[in-house]
């Protein structure tokens, strides 16, 4: 039996979605990203937000820009504001 794919919205997002029993499931298929070392900063910004707002790092893993944003903080970070 196939599973029933219907649209599941996370933060006005709109994902593909299968129910399992009682459970509705998210189907995420996350894009490959860059094979960029993360550095310090970048690695202090995750945790940060991991801890302080993991709702804003669990919108930015399922909108696939965590890393974008992450490499941006250590760019910032390393080379100052221009």
């Amino acid at each position: 039996m196939q599973d029933e794919v219907f649209p599941f919205f996370f933060h006005h997002e709109c994902f593909p979605a299968v129910r399992a029993a009682q459970y509705i499931i998210p189907t995420i298929k996350l894009q490959p990203v860059e094979e960029k070392p993360l550095g310090k900063y970048g690695r202090m910004r995750r945790t940060f937000l991991q801890e302080q707002n993991p709702i804003l790092s669990d919108e930015l893993v399922l909108t696939e820009q965590l890393f974008p944003h992450l490499y941006e903080v250590q760019e910032i970070a390393e080379n100052g504001w221009k």
